[in-house]
Parts: C-alpha cells; structure tokens; sequence
C-alpha cells in the first residue's frame, strides 16, 4: 500500500526532467549564494540527493530525487529561523544531502501529509528537513532545529528502511483515508 501523501505540483517537468545530481561543488556554490543572499546567481533548482532505496520503499515514494529550489532555501535561511528559535548551523546546511543520503529513517506527518527526517544536531536538538512529495519528485520544504521532544508528538509516525512497512503507520494511514 502506498502512502497517502499529499501530491504537489510545484516542480516543473522542464526544470526537472534532465536535471543531474549536484556535484559537491555545485551544492557548495548554491548554499554559498543563498547564505550571502547572492540570489542572482543561484540556479531555481537543484536536485542534490536521493533518498535511500529502502526508505523510499518503506515510505511509499514513486521517486528517490530530492530536490532544493531557491525559494525553499530562502524560506529556511538562519535570519528568518532565528525570530522562530529554530535556525540550523551554516554546516549543516552544506551537509543536508549527506544527511538525506544516509538516512534510515523517517517520519510521517499525518497531519500535514509529507515527511521529514531528524538528525542530531547536539544532546537537546535536532535538525529537521521537511519534505513534501511532488509528481515529479520530493522537494525540501524547511529546515529547522526542534528539541528531541518534539518528535513525541501523536501526528508523527515513525518509519525505518530495511523493516517491513510500520503496521502503526499503515493502520494510521488507513483510518485516515476518505472512503
């Protein structure tokens, strides 16, 4: 069965359709352009990632791409993040496809129909990359910093690659179906 995710249609065939990985230095220049708000030279998109096999697999994804667009990276800048107390590092914002690549784990967010993954970030926090699926691939929405706690929260369901399919987040899935 394959998730109920909410199906954007923000990517544009056009601008995804032969698009390839990143290279570091590409992903290294975008984040340097957006972190010195040098926006002119940014490219719209990039797609820096893919998603472990075995996570896309356990989430029910069509597509392993991932794609940043300069909007989203805009969105999650540390000025904007701080109002919120929610700001990642510099750092992690150059590590984020290496975070995607070697990520086991996800969760669901029933509420909002995507997903994120966590990762630490130090002994009280984490680091949360938001993603929404779209047709044509998944696209970071935000990244934040959130406490260990927040992932508590009901509307989360937590899913591992390399384990069948969590039966939480399938009877969760299932009861959340209109029918």
């Amino acid at each position: 069965m394959k998730s109920k995710f909410k199906i954007q249609q923000i990517l544009k065939k056009y601008n995804v359709e032969n698009l390839n990985l990143a290279t570091k230095d590409e992903y290294k220049s975008f984040v340097d352009s957006g972190l010195s708000k040098n926006y002119k030279t940014m490219p719209n998109i990039l797609k820096i990632a893919h998603i472990n096999k075995d996570l896309q697999n356990a989430l029910g994804l069509k597509d392993s791409a991932v794609f940043l667009t300069k909007k989203h990276f805009s969105h999650f800048r540390k000025e904007r993040k701080q109002e919120f107390k929610q700001d990642v590092s510099d750092e992690f914002l150059y590590k984020m496809p290496k975070v995607i690549e070697d990520s086991t784990q996800a969760y669901v967010d029933m509420k909002n129909n995507n997903f994120f993954i966590a990762t630490p970030i130090d002994n009280d926090n984490l680091a949360f990359l938001h993603f929404n699926v779209d047709e044509l691939g998944n696209f970071i929405v935000t990244a934040k910093k959130a406490t260990k706690e927040d992932l508590n929260k009901k509307e989360y369901v937590k899913v591992k690659a390399n384990a069948e399919r969590n039966r939480t987040l399938h009877t969760a899935i299932s009861r959340s179906s209109p029918n």
